[in-house]
């Protein structure tokens, strides 16, 4: 199924030739591309343990359109050219590059992850953590540079060209997202056809997959898509510093909070997010930007991925491992299921069970 969508996203850009040059290039940068698969990077998913299991009220939920996409169109300093190592100290790259990425090593596996997403991967006896220009700033957001200091620079990685990625990528990503933002409005079930197109432009970028034996990248390169990674978890980082860590739970590209400031938050930050957007050569459009998701009445969250809330009287279930019209039939079958019922329950159908709390 996914080679259909790859299909018809293709058929929006492959005619040109500048293009197909592009990607053939920056397929090249070999080892660069293998130590973004061996890290393995992935989304940023975090609940309070304080608040697991706990009934809590008027908690507000906000989420990016199309995160990954957004981040490709309005984003000016993707790694668009050659990867290659560098000589240059660090503090001189600091200064005058404008994307880079570097290679920590380690004698003996870190203990402990300093940034929720990143994975160390074993090579030689020696242990390596990964960090892009963007994993570097939300280590400067929350203020822990001195975890760096117990490891040493490996591998400094520059680009020889830093930019917007083709024009007409952004604009196909674009377009995509306002025919489905319309087609969801009139209520039309296609829509998932072109959520689908979106997912294959960025959603696999940085994983690999066998063909006919040989192991090869999608169309967005490792170095796109983890750019374009890297940058959402900024966006998510800066929220979360922004409101001063009141933070009930992340979730790569959405944030939950009881917070009263949240509001104007991303009142201010939309503001900016759409300046970026118009700089972009697109200002007419919400790719992006955070849109409010609802404010629970009550909302209580079990494991990563696992919550429930009521809002408006209606209890809802994001459950993980359960299947969804499943799950629904059970609880529209099930007389006077609240948050109440469903924590002193501690199970569902799929499978999924919780202590009692």
């Amino acid at each position: 199924m996914a080679y259909y969508f790859e299909k018809k996203f293709y058929n929006r850009i492959g005619k040109i030739p500048e293009i197909s040059y592009e990607v053939m290039r920056r397929r090249q940068n070999k080892r660069f591309n293998e130590i973004v698969d061996k890290s393995n990077k992935g989304g940023y998913i975090w609940i309070d343990p304080d608040l697991r299991g706990q009934m809590l009220k008027s908690v507000v939920s906000h989420d990016l359109r199309s995160a990954y996409c957004g981040e490709f169109v309005k984003g000016d300093d993707f790694p668009i050219g050659s990867v290659g190592k560098t000589t240059k100290s660090f503090a001189t790259v600091l200064k005058e590059e404008k994307w880079w990425a570097i290679l920590l090593e380690a004698n003996e596996r870190p203990q402990k992850r300093f940034l929720n997403w990143l994975k160390p991967f074993e090579e030689n006896g020696k242990w390596y953590f990964f960090l892009e220009i963007y994993d570097y700033k939300c280590i400067e957001l929350f203020n822990r540079q001195d975890v760096l200091n117990q490891f040493t620079i490996k591998e400094i990685y520059v680009c020889n060209k830093v930019g917007r990625i083709h024009s007409e990528v952004r604009k196909a990503l674009v377009d995509i997202f306002e025919e489905r933002n319309k087609m969801r409005d009139d209520g039309d079930a296609r829509e998932k056809f072109l959520k689908f197109q979106l997912e294959v432009a960025y959603g696999k970028g940085i994983q690999k997959r066998d063909y006919k034996g040989e192991k090869y990248f999608r169309y967005f390169c490792p170095q796109l898509s983890y750019h374009a990674l890297t940058r959402t978890h900024y966006e998510l980082c800066l929220m979360i510093s922004r409101l001063e860590f009141d933070i009930t739970a992340v979730d790569t590209d959405s944030f939950k909070t009881q917070s009263p400031l949240a509001e104007n938050l991303v009142f201010q930050r939309n503001k900016e997010l759409k300046q970026q957007l118009a700089d972009a050569g697109f200002p007419d459009t919400t790719i992006g930007t955070w849109k409010y998701e609802g404010c629970y009445n009550k909302f209580v969250q079990f494991a990563k991925k696992v919550y429930a809330y009521e809002k408006d009287g209606k209890l809802e279930c994001k459950f993980a491992g359960c299947n969804a019209e499943q799950l629904k039939a059970y609880l529209d079958a099930t007389a006077n299921c609240d948050i109440e019922w469903l924590m002193q329950e501690g199970k569902v159908v799929g499978g999924t069970v919780w202590k009692s709390v």
